[in-house]
């Protein structure tokens, strides 16, 4: 990943659709090719599931990335 292309992608949720942003914590860090498709402005033959898999994998590592750097704190807990 270039980190000079890194945007944060907001994943679809049963809430927010086309033209609405999911919430600021339901997303990742991507490059900007990963953006479009994941925004369907480019296609991309993924297997049944496997789209879901790589969102929920870029979810985890952003928010794992994030609480380490301390940009999020989890009250009453550390994050080891």
């Amino acid at each position: 990943m270039n980190p000079e292309t890194v945007v944060f992608a907001h994943f679809p949720s049963e809430t927010h659709g086309i033209a609405y942003k999911s919430d600021d914590f339901w997303g990742a860090d991507v490059c900007s090719a990963c953006h479009d498709v994941i925004d369907g402005r480019c296609g991309y033959a993924f297997e049944l599931g496997e789209r879901e898999e790589y969102m929920l994998n870029g979810l985890h590592r952003t928010l794992s990335r994030r609480i380490r750097a301390g940009l999020i704190t989890v009250e009453g807990g550390e994050y080891v």
